[in-house]
């Protein structure tokens, strides 16, 4: 990290920087390989999101910052384990990220009821996110970061109403669905649960607006039939950069 950089943090604490550089080095080591393995259009961190995502990680306990470091080495340990299976690199685009999901919920011994109806849902053009029982993304379609302009470690620091903006109503309405699934009052897949919107990226240096198609969210179940989190299926369509200037 820049020395300039460092000295605009108020914080300075040295296991905490240290903590920082950890988890920075873990997403530039990841950004890295999907680069060029992967041919993913992603970066750890740039210099406007800089400031942005270090005063959000360093106001985090160490326990939640050492949280982050775990989260961030297990999702890299995913995508060398599963991206990089040789059975899988023949397939086609929405085949290869259906098979990434069944890897995924078999190494964590995560199931879903309907499965087959939701596998079916996940091609080309679909993303899939899963969360454990205390709403952490665990896993994230790779190719997401090639619609996205933010970073690999805003994404991961920051809540996503930081990063995206929506109509408040349906916020609410997605914000409903979900807590019923986590306190467990919907027990199964909601399909389709909000209408197609517009989203809007906040926080970023160039701003990209896109149409949300919210496909699914379902529980996930170890196979003691606990609840573990929940799946998340959407699409993005219709990208454009709202970034413009008046000459």
């Amino acid at each position: 990290m820049p020395l300039k950089a460092l000295k605009s943090i108020q914080t300075k604490d040295y296991g905490q920087l240290e903590s920082f550089n950890r988890f920075l080095s873990i997403a530039e080591e990841l950004s890295s390989y999907l680069r060029n393995h992967e041919d993913i259009d992603v970066e750890a961190i740039n210099d406007y999101q800089r400031e942005f995502v270090t005063s959000q990680f360093l106001k985090l306990s160490l326990h939640e910052q050492s949280a982050k470091i775990k989260n961030f080495s297990n999702y890299y340990e995913m995508c060398r384990d599963v991206l990089n299976l040789k059975s899988t690199q023949s397939l086609k685009t929405g085949e290869r990220k259906r098979e990434n999901l069944k890897r995924f919920l078999k190494k964590y011994g995560l199931t879903l009821d309907d499965e087959n109806t939701i596998f079916d849902l996940v091609n080309k053009d679909t993303y899939v996110e899963v969360y454990d029982n205390l709403f952490v993304q665990k896993w994230r379609s790779i190719d997401f970061y090639n619609v996205t302009t933010h970073t690999m470690t805003a994404l991961e620091t920051h809540e996503w109403f930081s990063l995206f903006d929506r109509s408040e109503n349906l916020l609410e309405d997605q914000m409903s669905v979900v807590e019923k699934i986590y306190n467990e009052s919907i027990q199964s897949p909601v399909y389709y649960p909000i209408d197609d919107h517009t989203v809007k990226e906040i926080n970023v240096q160039s701003p990209r607006s896109s149409q949300a198609k919210i496909l699914l969210y379902a529980p996930v179940y170890g196979v003691d039939r606990k609840f573990h989190g929940m799946l998340h299926l959407f699409k993005v369509l219709n990208t454009r950069s709202i970034d413009f200037k008046i000459l």
